[in-house]
C-alpha cells in the first residue's frame, strides 16, 4: 500500500512567519497540539486548519461556529446544550496593526465526553483532507480512493465516506494542477514553451469568430516537434493517422499521426485536438500534416481506418494524392469489421434455432454465406510485410461491396 503521509511537501514552519519585533506571542504547533490566548495566525485559513486539528486530531471532539465576520470568528463546543454543558470555547479577530490574526478569548477544556470515537468526525471536512493529500497528489496524481480511507483511518482514526474521499482527491487535484478552464487558458503558454526549448516547432491554431475585439477562443490546435519532422525524412515512408478520445469533463478529440522508423519503432510525428472527427476537422488536421510534415516526400503511404471523414478529407488535399501519396486502410479495422458481421450471421442462426425453427431455416445456406465472407476473389492475396503490418494489394471483399478501383489496401513497401 502506497505511503500516505510520507510523500508531502514540507509545510512552512510557524516561525518563520515575519512578527513585528517586541510581540511576545506562540504559534499553533501540531506535535504539542495545544491552543491559548495570545496565539497567532498568519491568516485565517491557518487560524481554521489549526483548529481542526486540534479538534479532529488531539481532543477529538465537534466544535459549531457561533459567529462568523470578516475580522471576526467565534465558536463553541457542538456539545454545549441544556443537558450537557462544555464550557470549551474560542474567539480570535483581525489585528489590523500586525495583520495577524489573534486568540482573544479561549475557554476551559472540554469536559464533555468524546461519542463519536471511530464515526466520521463532522469537521474532518473534504478541505481538510484535501490540504493533506496535496503531496501525495504531486507525487501521485492516481493515488486511489480506497488508500485515501484508509490512511485517514489510521491518521485520525475516522472512518471517511468514499463520497468524501472522491471529492477530498478532486479538490487536492484542484488546487495541485487547476480547473479544466485554468488548463485550457495554459495552453497557449505550453505551446510558446514547446517553441522556445525546440526552435522551429510548428504550433498553428484555429479560433472560434470572437463576438469581442481581441479575445480569442481556440477551437483546434496542431503541434509538431521540429525534431520528429526532421526525422521523418529517415523514416519509412509511413504515415498513419488516428483519433483518441479525450474522456473526463470535456469531450474533445486528439488526433494523432505516427510513422515507424528502420528498427520498427513509432516515430510521432504531430498532434491536434478538435472537438470532433468531421470532414473538416479532418481536413484540417491533414492538411498541417501535409505541409508541415509530408511535403517534399513522394511515395508516402497514409494509412487510416474507413472514418467517413478521413476519406473525404483526402480527396481534397493534395498532399496525400498520386503521384506524391497514396491512401490506404488499415486491415485490423477491417478484420474486426469482418468478425462484427460473422458474429451477427451466426447470432442470427442461433436465434432461429433456439425457436425451434430449424427445418424452416436453411442451415447449409447460412453457413455457405458465411464462409464466402470476405474470401478473396481471383487475383486476390493478402501479406505480411517486413515492418509487421498486414498489406491486402489488388483486392476487394464482397461483404464491403467496393469496387475494385475504389478499394485502396496497403502496399508492401520495401
Amino acid at each position: 500500500m502506497p505511503s500516505f503521509f510520507n510523500k508531502f511537501f514540507g509545510e512552512e514552519p510557524p516561525d518563520s512567519v515575519d512578527v513585528p519585533s517586541g510581540v511576545q506571542t506562540s504559534y499553533y504547533n501540531p506535535d504539542r497540539g495545544e491552543l491559548c490566548v495570545n496565539m497567532l495566525f498568519k491568516d485565517k485559513n491557518n487560524l481554521i486548519a489549526s483548529v481542526k486539528d486540534y479538534s479532529v486530531r488531539v481532543v477529538r471532539r465537534e466544535y459549531r461556529v457561533v459567529d462568523r465576520t470578516r475580522i471576526l470568528w467565534k465558536l463553541r463546543c457542538k456539545n454545549n446544550y441544556s443537558t450537557v454543558v462544555c464550557r470549551w470555547g474560542l474567539r480570535a479577530s483581525f489585528k489590523t496593526k500586525t495583520g495577524y490574526w489573534k486568540i482573544t478569548k479561549y475557554g476551559r477544556p472540554h469536559t464533555c465526553i468524546s461519542t463519536s470515537v471511530g464515526i466520521e468526525h463532522k469537521n474532518l471536512n473534504s478541505d481538510m483532507v484535501a490540504h493533506k493529500l496535496l503531496g501525495v497528489v504531486h507525487c501521485d496524481p492516481s493515488y486511489e480512493i480506497k488508500y485515501i480511507i484508509e490512511n485517514v483511518k489510521d491518521k485520525y482514526g475516522y472512518q471517511i465516506s468514499y463520497t468524501k474521499a472522491w471529492q477530498s482527491l478532486k479538490r487536492a487535484m484542484k488546487i495541485a494542477y487547476g480547473t479544466w478552464e485554468s488548463s485550457v487558458q495554459l495552453l497557449p503558454k505550453y505551446m510558446c514553451a514547446l517553441s522556445k526549448y525546440n526552435p522551429s516547432t510548428v504550433v498553428e491554431w484555429k479560433h472560434l469568430r470572437a463576438n469581442i475585439e481581441m479575445s480569442k477562443t481556440p477551437n483546434y490546435v496542431f503541434w509538431a516537434l521540429r525534431p520528429c519532422v526532421d526525422g521523418f525524412r529517415h523514416c519509412r515512408k509511413i504515415t498513419s493517422v488516428d483519433g483518441r478520445h479525450l474522456y473526463i469533463k470535456y469531450k474533445h478529440k486528439m488526433l494523432i499521426g505516427v510513422t515507424l522508423d528502420g528498427n520498427n519503432q513509432v516515430l510521432p510525428l504531430a498532434f491536434a485536438i478538435v472537438d470532433e472527427e468531421t470532414t473538416y476537422s479532418w481536413k484540417w488536421f491533414l492538411e498541417n500534416l501535409g505541409r508541415h510534415v509530408v511535403h517534399g516526400e513522394n511515395g508516402v503511404c497514409l494509412i487510416s481506418n474507413r472514418h467517413k471523414g478521413i476519406v473525404r478529407a483526402t480527396e481534397d488535399i493534395p498532399y496525400f494524392q498520386p503521384p506524391y501519396s497514396v491512401h490506404r486502410f488499415c486491415l485490423r479495422h477491417d478484420n474486426q469489421l469482418w468478425s462484427d458481421y460473422a458474429c451477427q450471421k451466426y447470432e442470427k442462426w442461433a436465434r432461429k434455432s433456439s425457436e425451434h425453427r430449424v427445418a424452416k431455416y436453411d442451415v447449409r445456406e447460412q453457413n455457405a454465406s458465411v464462409a464466402t465472407v470476405g474470401r478473396p476473389s481471383r487475383g486476390q492475396h493478402m501479406q505480411m510485410s517486413d515492418t509487421g503490418i498486414l498489406q491486402l494489394s489488388s483486392c476487394t471483399t464482397t461483404w464491403l461491396d467496393v469496387k475494385e478501383e475504389e478499394f485502396v489496401g496497403t502496399e508492401r513497401l520495401e
